[in-house]
């Protein structure tokens, strides 16, 4: 029986345990992240050989040198940007993780942040709520009069860009492989002009650090006084004070956000931040965006959805047994 250390587990997780047979794995399950501060006995290091993470947890060096025989890092989510990938080359741990559970999950998020943001929604409910009734400032917009920028084209991207088509919006993509299936509908252009065309533009990279804060300053004046924003990939993709900055002036409509910069740092995990040192800054500006009714903040609930979540372990669990037969699916090292 090969031991398992499973971390991050959600309430939603263990329904997926109770119902499917994971005989073949001694699994010790964790709510808490992995990280350098967590404390392991000395047979969990010793005699480890899979551990699952989700995105919170933070895979250091220093972390992976407390396993003495760990082989495989199932990480269930499609990034692995937690996780140092040269070190894991370095002692032949391979690391797998879910490219193609999201898609359909996250689509329906983008469309619905869509809808809440283009038809005013955030300010009705908080006016509702103070007895308040400024009808003419809820008038909003029909989508199958506007256009959608889709940054990226890949199985979560296009997902997205199928369902935009259905709903008579407008789709531009822009991505550096142009995906041929999509070209019925989707026109690829430059991202300078998927950024001035667009009035709904959402992200979906994936994040390396040579993109950190894509869209910034400069990107947010070339957009549309009128556009919308949505970010469900990662929170360093969007430089938040710009953000906050063209939220205030009215450079932009509205924003959605389902990831955020220092997102560890925010919810008071302990965590090192490679990315952002000023992270008190950005804290401060999070807590300033959530009052304005045209900013929407969730806590990565994008692909929280009952199949995605059951489907992400059965990926999961899919991605080990196949390192084990000598396979490579899914492997992000």
């Amino acid at each position: 029986m090969v031991k398992m250390l499973f971390f991050d587990l959600k309430s939603s997780e263990k329904k997926y345990f109770e119902q499917n047979d994971v005989s073949d794995f001694e699994i010790t399950f964790f709510r808490e992240s992995l990280n350098e501060n967590t404390k392991l006995t000395v047979n969990e290091c010793d005699e480890t050989a899979i551990i699952s993470i989700y995105t919170n947890s933070l895979i250091t060096n220093k972390v992976l040198d407390k396993f003495k025989n760990l082989q495989i890092i199932a990480i269930r989510s499609n990034r692995y940007d937690n996780i140092d990938i040269k070190f894991c080359r370095a002692r032949n741990i391979a690391v797998v993780n879910i490219c193609d559970n999201q898609n359909t999950s996250v689509a329906q998020y983008v469309l619905g942040m869509t809808f809440m943001l283009e038809r005013n929604i955030p300010k009705s409910i908080n006016d509702f709520k103070s007895k308040i009734n400024r009808y003419e400032e809820y008038e909003g917009r029909d989508l199958r009069n506007l256009s959608i920028g889709v940054i990226g084209t890949g199985i979560i991207g296009s997902s997205v860009c199928r369902l935009a088509h259905t709903l008579g919006l407008k789709v531009y993509g822009y991505d550096i492989l142009i995906n041929k299936d999509l070209q019925k509908f989707v026109e690829y252009l430059p991202l300078i002009d998927v950024l001035r065309k667009s009035d709904i533009i959402t992200l979906h990279l994936p994040y390396s650090k040579d993109l950190y804060h894509f869209i910034s300053e400069d990107e947010f004046k070339i957009m549309k006084n009128n556009a919308v924003l949505i970010n469900t990939s990662h929170g360093s993709l969007t430089d938040t004070k710009a953000l906050y900055n063209a939220i205030k002036t009215k450079q932009i409509k509205g924003v959605a956000l389902d990831v955020i910069e220092c997102e560890n740092k925010y919810y008071d995990i302990n965590s090192k931040d490679t990315d952002t040192k000023n992270y008190a800054e950005i804290l401060l500006l999070l807590k300033e965006l959530t009052t304005f009714d045209n900013v929407i903040i969730t806590s990565g609930i994008s692909q929280n959805t009952i199949d995605s979540v059951n489907n992400k372990l059965r990926i999961t669990f899919n991605n080990i047994a196949d390192f084990y037969k000598g396979g490579h699916m899914n492997r992000a090292d």
